[in-house]
C-alpha cells in the first residue's frame, strides 16, 4: 500500500479549500467572467459601426463606410464578416463572405458570435449592422483554458499544491518538531541510559534523549530534523554495504528490528552500538515513525576482542601442553639408552594384552633375553662399549620382531618381549630368529673384537599362569636353563624343567613382582601402624622422585629457548623413523635448516631479540608443518607426521616421516622457506631472515640417525655456496637434479596458465547397444612452445601439488562449456561432455556453487556436463567430497566414478555417493581375455553396478576380443582406441555431426 505523508494530505486539502472558495465566488458573480467581458467589447465595436452607418445613412454616403468595414474585417482576426442590412433585409454593404458566416441566424438577441445593432434614421429603424465574430468555444484547448474558469481552477490546483507543500515542509524544518512531543514523554526518555531517537515517517529525527546526545557529543539542534543515516557510521561490512539501516527496515517492513551492530565515529571516539528499531503505527496499521534505541556495547566489544585474544593464547598454550605431553609420554615410556619401552610402560601394555588373551582364550607368549657374559664386556672394554652392545641388542629386537610384538628393557642387560596371539612353538621360532640375527649383526659390527651372543627363554600363557609376572617368571626360568646349558640358545619353559631352573624361581619371582607393584596383593598381612606409616612415607618419596625425574627427563630432551625437542630427542625420533622405515619399507626426509647471518642479529640487537627470533622461527616451522597440504604428504591423510627440533645455535632440524613420494619434499621445503622469510616484527624492529636448507632421504642417503643428520648438514653447507639466498640442496645429486627440473617445469606451467597454452582433446564414448556416440570425455593437453604437446601425467601432479590445478581445472570447464554450447547450437543432441575433477578442486567447499554458476553463465544445461571423480580423490576428504557431490547431483549434473575397482572402499562409495556411472579401470580390461580372474571381477562389478541402477563404462578397449567379451557381460558403454583416440575439437565435431557408428559385430 502506498503511504501518503501528512504534508501531502494537508497541501491537497488546502488546494480543495481554495478551489471551493473560487467556485462560491463565481456563483455569486464575484469572479470576473472573461466571456461576458468579451461580449461587451464586441457590442461596443458593433455600436461604433452602427453610429458610422447612421451618419452615412443621413448623408446617403456609404462608400467610406464600406471601406471601414472591409478594413475592420481584414485587420481583426476575431471578426469573420460584417454587413449593413436594411430593414427590408437587403444587404447594402458586406465584407468577409458574410452570407456564409451569418447563415440563417434570425434571433432577436445578439450572441457572443452573432452581434447586430439597429440603425435609426430619425425615429424610424432604417436597418442594422451585423458582425459575425469567431466562436469562443471553438478556440484551441490552451486558449480555452486561458479564457475559462476551468483553466483558472487547474492553475490554482497545481500551483497552490506545490506552494502549500513547499511552505509546510519549510515550516516543519524551521520550527522545532520536538514541541509536538509532550515534556513528560521527553523526560521519560531522558531517564534511560540507552540512547533513544524518535524518527518521523520520513526517517528524520524529531527527538533525541540526553543519553544519545552525551554519547555522540551532538547537541539537540544538530540532531533534530536530520537523517541518522547521514551520520559517520564506520562498521558496514562488505556483505552489508547494500543493506538498509535497522530504522529504515522498521519503517519499510513495519516489524521490529533487533540486534544490529553499528559503529559510529564521533569527534572524540569510536562507539559500537547495538541498535534496535520499533515502528510506530497508527490505527490503520500504517507506519508513522520509528523508535530507535542505541545500546553502547563498546566496552563489551573490547572485552570480547580481549577474550578472543586470550582464547587464542589459551589454544596455543594447549597445543604446547599437548606437544609437551606427547614428548613427556615418550620420555616416560621409553628407556633413555635404547629407546625401547621401559619396564613400567612395557608391563602396562603387557597387562592389557594378558587380559585380552584371557578374555578371548587366545595364546600369549613371552621371551626373556639376556646378553651372555655382559659383565666381561663392561670389565674388559668399559661401560661405554657395554652401552653400545645394549643399544645393538635393542635395535635387533625391534627390527626383527614382528610389528605386533612389543619389546621392553627389563633391566641391565635383560630384555623382555611379549607376542600376542602366539603359541610357544611360534614364539620359539621368533626367538631363534632374534638370536641368530643378533649374532650376525654383532659379528658384522664388532668383527673380531667382541663376540656377542644372547640366551633366550620362552613361555606361553596357560591355566596355571594367573598374572603377567608369573609368565615372565616362567620365561626367566627357561632363560636360566639356557644359560646353564651352554648359552647362545633358546629354551622353552616346561613344567618338567631342571632343578637348577627351579632353584631360581624365588629369586626371579621377586624380580618380576617388582614390575607389578601396582597389583593388589591377594594376601593381606597384618601390619603395624609404624610399618604402615613408613610405607606411606616411602610412597610419598617415590611420587616426589618420580615427578622430579619426569621434569628432568623433559628438560633433558627439550631446548630451553624454543621449547622444541633438542638434538637428543631429535636423534631418537629419527631412530624410531628408521625402525618403521625398515619394517614397513617407508621413506622419510631429514632437513637441516640454518638461519643465515643470525650472529649479526645477536651482535647488533642483543641476545634477547635473538632468542625471540628463534622462538618466532620455531612457531612458524611448527605451524607450517601442521598445515601441510594433503597432496604433498602422507598420501592423502589429514596431517603429516613431522618433528621440529632445535639442533643447536641457529640450526633447526625437521623430520618428515611416512612420505608418499620423494617429490613431495620439494614443495614442503618451498613452503618452509616462504614462511621463514616473511617479515618479523620484534620489539619494534622489522627483521628479515634468510635460510639455507639441506635435505637427506632415507634410505638413499643413510641408514642411521647420525649419517642422515650428517648428510643433511653437508647438503645445507653446499647450498650456502649457491648464488642467491634461501637456497636448498638435496644430498643426492640425482634427486637434486629432479627437483630443479620440477621447479623449472612449475615456472613454465605458471606461464602456460597465463598464456592459456592448453588445448582440449575429446575421446568419444560409445553406446554398446546402438554403436552410436553417447558423449565425449574432455582431456587437457599442454601445448608448450618449448616442450611440444605435453601429456597430462607429466604436469598434472605438479599442478596439483602447487595448487595450479584450480586454474587449469577452471579453464577446462569453461572451454568444455563453450564447446558444448557450440554443439547444441549446431543441433547435435549427444553433446554431453565429461570433465575430470582433481582433489584440490573438490576440497573447496564452495566448488559446487561456483561450478553451477559457471554453467549457468555459459547457458549450458546441467545435464550436458558429467564430472568424473576417482576413488583416490574422494578419499582425500570424504566428508567434503560427499557434501559437494550431493549438491552437484541434486542440481542435475551427472557423476561418474572413474578407475572403479582400483581402490579399497569402492562398495562403501557406491552406497554413500549419488553416482550415476562407474568406469571400469583399464587395468581390468587389458587382460580380460587372457586372465579369467579379471573377467570374473569385471562380470561381478557389472552385475553389482546394474543391481544398484548404475551405468557401466569400460575404459581402454583396444581389441575386438575385448569388445565382444564386455558386450557379452552386458556392459553399457565403452571408451578406447578400438573406436577412437582422443582427438581435437574439430575432429570430434565432425564425428558427432556425421553420426559415426561403431561396428559392434566382427
Amino acid at each position: 500500500m502506498i503511504r501518503v505523508s501528512p504534508q501531502f494530505r494537508i497541501s491537497f486539502g488546502l488546494v480543495l479549500l481554495t478551489i471551493s472558495i473560487l467556485l462560491v465566488g463565481d456563483l455569486f458573480g464575484l469572479v470576473p467572467n472573461r466571456a461576458d467581458a468579451l461580449l461587451d467589447a464586441r457590442k461596443k465595436v458593433c455600436e461604433s459601426l452602427a453610429v458610422l452607418f447612421s451618419s452615412a445613412a443621413q448623408k446617403n454616403d456609404f462608400s467610406s463606410i464600406e471601406e471601414s468595414i472591409r478594413a475592420a474585417v481584414a485587420r481583426n482576426d476575431d471578426i469573420l464578416s460584417a454587413a449593413a442590412r436594411t430593414a427590408k433585409g437587403e444587404l447594402l454593404i458586406a465584407a468577409g463572405d458574410h452570407q456564409r458566416h451569418w447563415g440563417d441566424f434570425s434571433s432577436e438577441h445578439s450572441t457572443s458570435t452573432h452581434v447586430f445593432v439597429p440603425i435609426f434614421q430619425g425615429d424610424q429603424k432604417w436597418g442594422s449592422v451585423e458582425v459575425r465574430f469567431a466562436s469562443i468555444t471553438l478556440a484551441d484547448p490552451i486558449g480555452y483554458l486561458r479564457n475559462s474558469m476551468a483553466g483558472l481552477l487547474i492553475y490554482v490546483a497545481i500551483a497552490g499544491f506545490l506552494a502549500y507543500l513547499f511552505m509546510i515542509r519549510r515550516v516543519l524544518t524551521v520550527l522545532n518538531p520536538t514541541g509536538a512531543v509532550p515534556d513528560r514523554v521527553k523526560s521519560a526518555f531522558d531517564t534511560l541510559t540507552e540512547g533513544v531517537l524518535l524518527l518521523d515517517e520520513s526517517g528524520l529525527i524529531i527527538l533525541a534523549n540526553d543519553a544519545f546526545m552525551d554519547k555522540t557529543g551532538k547537541s539537540e539542534e544538530a540532531l533534530v530534523g536530520k537523517n541518522p543515516a547521514d551520520f559517520d557510521w564506520q562498521q558496514r561490512r562488505a556483505d552489508e554495504s547494500n543493506q538498509k539501516f535497522p530504522w529504515a527496515l522498521a519503517l519499510e517492513e513495519g516489524k521490529t528490528q533487533a540486534g544490529h551492530a553499528l559503529t559510529l565515529k564521533t569527534d572524540s571516539d569510536v562507539i559500537t552500538f547495538m541498535v534496535n528499531g520499533a515502528p510506530i503505527l497508527d490505527e490503520a496499521g500504517k507506519g508513522r515513525g520509528v523508535l530507535v534505541s542505541f545500546d553502547d556495547v563498546t566496552v563489551l566489544e573490547k572485552k570480547n576482542t580481549d577474550l578472543k585474544k586470550a582464547l587464542g593464547k589459551l589454544k596455543k598454550t594447549q597445543e604446547i601442553i599437548t606437544r609437551q605431553n606427547e614428548e613427556l609420554q615418550f620420555l616416560v615410556s621409553r628407556d633413555p639408552l635404547t629407546g625401547s619401552l621401559n619396564r613400567r610402560a612395557f608391563f602396562e601394555e603387557f597387562e592389557a594384552a594378558f587380559t585380552t588373551a584371557r578374555q578371548n582364550n587366545e595364546p600369549l607368549s613371552c621371551i626373556m633375553v639376556d646378553i651372555d657374559h655382559f659383565k666381561a664386556v663392561n670389565d674388559n672394554h668399559g661401560h661405554s662399549m657395554g652401552d653400545d652392545v645394549i643399544i645393538l641388542v635393542a635395535k635387533v629386537l625391534e627390527n626383527f620382531s614382528r610389528s605386533e610384538d612389543r619389546v621392553g628393557r627389563y633391566g641391565g642387560e635383560e630384555f623382555c618381549v611379549f607376542l600376542p596371539n602366539t603359541t610357544i612353538e611360534q614364539a620359539a621360532l621368533v626367538a631363534e630368529n632374534l638370536r641368530s640375527n643378533l649374532f650376525s649383526e654383532a659379528k658384522e659390527e664388532y668383527k673380531s673384537v667382541l663376540r656377542i651372543t644372547a640366551s633366550l627363554g620362552v613361555s606361553c600363557i596357560s591355566d596355571a599362569v594367573a598374572t603377567p609376572g608369573e609368565l615372565v617368571n616362567q620365561a626367566d626360568n627357561a632363560l636360566y636353563v639356557a644359560k646353564e646349558t651352554g648359552r647362545n640358545r633358546v629354551i622353552q619353559f616346561s613344567e618338567d624343567g631342571s632343578a637348577s631352573a627351579r632353584a631360581q624361581i624365588d629369586v626371579h619371582e621377586e624380580q618380576a613382582n617388582e614390575a607389578f607393584l601396582f597389583e593388589k596383593s591377594e594376601a593381606h598381612d597384618v601390619e603395624s601402624e609404624e610399618v604402615k606409616a613408613l610405607k606411606e612415607r616411602v610412597l610419598e618419596l617415590e611420587v616426589a622422585i618420580e615427578k622430579n625425574t619426569l621434569e628432568l627427563e623433559y628438560k633433558s630432551g627439550h631446548d630451553e629457548v624454543t621449547e622444541l625437542p633438542n638434538r637428543l630427542l631429535f636423534h631418537d625420533r629419527i631412530e624410531q623413523a628408521l625402525i618403521r622405515g625398515k619394517r614397513f619399507r617407508t621413506i622419510f626426509a631429514v632437513l637441516s635448516i640454518e638461519l643465515d647471518m643470525f650472529k649479526r642479529i645477536n651482535n647488533t640487537l642483543g641476545h634477547v631479540v635473538g632468542d625471540k627470533v628463534l622462538r618466532c622461527v620455531a612457531e612458524r616451522l611448527a605451524k607450517e608443518l601442521r598445515g601441510l597440504d594433503t597432496v604433498a604428504v602422507m598420501g592423502g591423510s589429514d596431517e603429516g607426521d613431522s618433528t621440529v627440533s632445535r639442533i643447536g645455535g641457529d640450526e633447526f632440524g625437521v623430520l618428515l616421516s611416512d612420505l608418499d613420494k620423494i617429490d613431495s619434499v620439494t614443495w614442503i621445503v618451498k613452503r618452509i622457506i616462504r614462511s621463514l622469510t616473511e617479515r618479523m616484527e620484534i620489539d619494534g624492529h622489522n627483521i628479515f631472515i634468510n635460510c639455507s636448507i639441506g635435505i637427506s632421504l632415507y634410505p638413499n642417503d643413510g641408514e642411521t640417525a647420525e649419517s642422515l643428520i650428517r648428510s643433511a648438514s653437508m647438503a645445507r653447507h653446499h647450498s650456502k655456496y649457491q648464488l642467491g639466498r634461501n637456497k636448498y640442496q638435496f644430498y643426492s645429486e640425482e634427486i637434486n637434479e629432479v627437483s630443479l627440473k620440477q621447479i623449472k617445469l612449475e615456472a613454465e606451467l605458471q606461464t602456460a596458465i597465463e598464456r592459456e597454452e592448453f588445448i582440449l582433446h575429446y575421446q568419444p564414448k560409445v553406446d554398446l547397444r546402438t554403436g552410436k556416440i553417447s558423449g565425449m570425455e574432455a582431456l587437457v593437453r599442454w601445448q608448450s612452445p618449448k616442450r611440444g604437446l605435453v601429456p597430462p601425467f607429466h604436469f598434472i601432479p605438479i599442478a596439483e601439488q602447487t595448487g595450479l590445478i584450480s586454474q587449469i581445472g577452471e579453464w577446462v570447464i569453461k572451454t568444455a562449456c563453450s564447446q558444448v554450447k557450440t554443439w547444441l547450437e549446431m543441433g547435435i543432441e549427444n553433446a554431453r561432455v565429461a570433465v575430470n575433477l582433481s582433489v584440490v578442486q573438490l576440497r573447496k567447499r564452495d566448488f559446487a556453487e561456483r561450478l553451477i554458476a559457471l554453467l549457468q553463465e555459459h547457458e549450458v544445461p546441467l545435464q550436458y556436463i558429467e564430472l568424473e571423480i576417482t576413488e583416490s580423490v574422494i578419499m582425500q576428504n570424504i566428508t567434503t567430497a560427499v557434501d559437494t557431490i550431493e549438491k552437484l547431483h541434486d542440481a542435475g549434473i551427472k557423476i561418474s566414478l572413474d578407475d572403479f575397482g582400483t581402490g579399497y572402499s569402492s562398495l562403501s562409495y557406491l552406497k554413500r555417493l549419488p553416482i550415476d556411472t562407474v568406469k571400469l579401470d583399464r587395468s581390468f580390461i587389458s587382460e580380460i581375455t587372457t586372465d579369467t580372474n579379471d573377467a570374473a571381477i569385471v562380470s561381478s562389478m557389472i552385475e553389482l553396478s546394474h543391481s544398484m541402477g548404475l551405468k557401466v563404462i569400460a575404459e581402454g578397449v583396444e581389441t575386438q576380443e575385448q569388445l565382444d567379451l564386455i558386450r557379452s557381460l552386458n556392459c553399457d558403454e565403452l571408451q578406447g582406441y578400438l573406436f577412437s583416440k582422443p582427438v581435437i575439437a574439430a575432429d570430434a565435431t565432425a564425428m558427432l555431426k556425421d553420426n559415426v557408428v561403431m561396428r559392434l559385430v566382427e
